[in-house]
């Protein structure tokens, strides 16, 4: 019988922010090494290094950001709703595309911090 070591949901979903970053992290720089180089830029120390390293920097920053982010607005939301108001479709509609957005956040940020990483020490630097 498997067992979940996470006891905390929050501690859940932090993983999940620096899993959805660290597969961002992998499947980008794969992309960009071989795009820019072929495969045989892909085998290299420096490559390994950059996706090894820079997979646990980028899950720890840009996984941390987003999930602050999320608890933040987690918080607002709870302060503005009160327990005894109904849950109407439209108030799940709208929370639905805010996590939406959050998730888009996400996958922007986490790109975003990829390129600039990947242009400073390889385009920049040749």
């Amino acid at each position: 019988m498997a067992t979940n070591n996470i006891s905390d949901p929050y501690d859940e979903q932090k993983a999940l922010h620096g899993k959805f970053t660290t597969i961002i992290w992998i499947v980008g720089s794969v992309i960009l090494f071989v795009g820019d180089g072929g495969i045989s830029n892909l085998l290299t120390w420096q490559a390994a290094a950059f996706i090894s390293v820079g997979m646990f920097v980028a899950a720890l920053v840009v996984g941390n950001v987003t999930y602050w982010l999320q608890r933040t607005t987690a918080k607002m939301l709870m302060k503005r709703v009160s327990p005894d108001q109904a849950f109407t479709a439209e108030a799940a509609k709208k929370i639905s595309r805010l996590g939406k957005l959050l998730l888009l956040f996400d996958f922007v940020l986490a790109t975003g911090v990829l390129l600039w990483c990947y242009a400073s020490f390889f385009w920049l630097n040749p």
